[in-house]
């Protein structure tokens, strides 16, 4: 879910190869989970070794040939940093979420929410901020092994089932974050990666990267190893900025 992520090469440098959990193990600051038989919430901290290139803000849905036009709607786009997020929206999924901020977990890692709101989103605050048009916007929420989580349903799958077509996040869905005072920034989903905790190189940019296109980073771990108690992967979404005034796909298209 940039100090982190040099914590985890200088481990790797050393030959310390560890498992690791969205909220957190050694390997890069996460911390094992104490009980395998309770459902477990995702670590707070970015797992490593990307398996796809990460999408960028330039990344946009395709229309299938012959098919209808994406009913649109315009997005009031606040312009400039939203510093106190309060909710995460996905129209199509009618997920609506309260938004904490967070800063590092005791580990030095990005926080995330506490490990009983399994439907809480937080804002890393030591990234861009919501808004920003410049570089990942780090969003950390959990997944549980057991039971249902925000995470999940993102990924499409119950529990720790493989994604199922057509659940989770789609191509081209429209995220909102909104803050209390009714600002709101509108994203598109793009697309998805998956990063091993294993192999993750920390040089990637593929969650810390304040220099990158405009985009949301939303992480959640995934790959429960019941003999560690803890998590091998990442999934990292990507959401990129639309630009203020620009039609965004409507609810529930």
């Amino acid at each position: 879910m940039p100090s982190f992520l040099k914590n985890r090469a200088v481990q790797i440098s050393l030959g310390v190869v560890v498992v690791a959990l969205v909220v957190v193990a050694a390997v890069i600051g996460l911390r094992p989970r104490p009980n395998a038989t309770v459902a477990q919430p995702a670590a707070s901290t970015v797992a490593p070794v990307e398996t796809t290139a990460a999408p960028t803000s330039e990344s946009s849905p395709e229309e299938t040939p012959g098919s209808s036009p994406t009913p649109m709607q315009t997005c009031t786009n606040f312009t400039g940093d939203m510093e106190s997020p309060t909710k995460f929206e996905v129209d199509r999924m009618d997920v609506d979420s309260p938004m904490m901020v967070v800063g590092k977990d005791a580990d030095g890692n990005p926080g995330a929410p506490p490990p009983n709101e399994a439907y809480t989103t937080a804002w890393y605050n030591g990234s861009p901020a919501p808004g920003t048009t410049q570089g990942n916007v780090i969003l950390t929420i959990h997944t549980y092994s057991k039971g249902q989580a925000l995470g999940n349903d993102l990924f499409g799958a119950s529990g720790l089932m493989e994604p199922q077509p057509g659940k989770g996040l789609q191509e081209g869905d429209l995220i909102k974050v909104s803050d209390a005072e009714g600002k709101q920034v509108c994203y598109r989903y793009t697309g998805q990666t998956k990063v091993w905790v294993k192999t993750y190189d920390p040089t990637s940019g593929v969650f810390h990267n304040p220099d990158g296109p405009p985009q949301l980073a939303i992480m959640i771990c995934w790959d429960y190893n019941p003999g560690t108690k803890d998590w091998d992967s990442r999934i990292i979404f990507y959401a990129s900025l639309i630009p203020e005034g620009t039609p965004a796909p409507a609810a529930g298209a």
